[in-house]
């Protein structure tokens, strides 16, 4: 055998060559027909997104609101208790400076 293979000549590698080109002509003609300015391909999707940031932006002023409410409380507790604490630590050092007096 000389090694030569089917379709591994010369001249059928340019026959093959000629078919590639033509087929990729074909391609980019069909392409170039159905292309459309990529921002009308992407509108829907953009649409989507905007959407989503205004829903989630919401949301989120929605948790910051809550969370504001909930710190103010949580502070007015922590006042209430140390309020408390402290008072009754004042009355019993008083109350036993008075008994420590007698």
């Amino acid at each position: 055998m000389s090694g030569n293979l089917p379709g591994s000549d010369k001249d059928s590698m340019e026959v093959g060559d000629q078919d590639t080109d033509q087929v990729a002509e074909s391609v980019e003609l069909e392409v170039a027909q159905d292309q459309q300015p990529v921002s009308s391909l992407f509108a829907p999707a953009l649409e989507v997104i905007q959407k989503l940031i205004q829903d989630l932006t919401s949301e989120l002023e929605v948790l910051r609101k809550d969370a504001r409410e909930k710190e103010v409380a949580c502070n007015k507790v922590i006042e209430t208790d140390c309020c408390g604490i402290l008072s009754k630590y004042l009355s019993t050092i008083y109350v036993t400076g008075i008994l420590r007096a007698k």
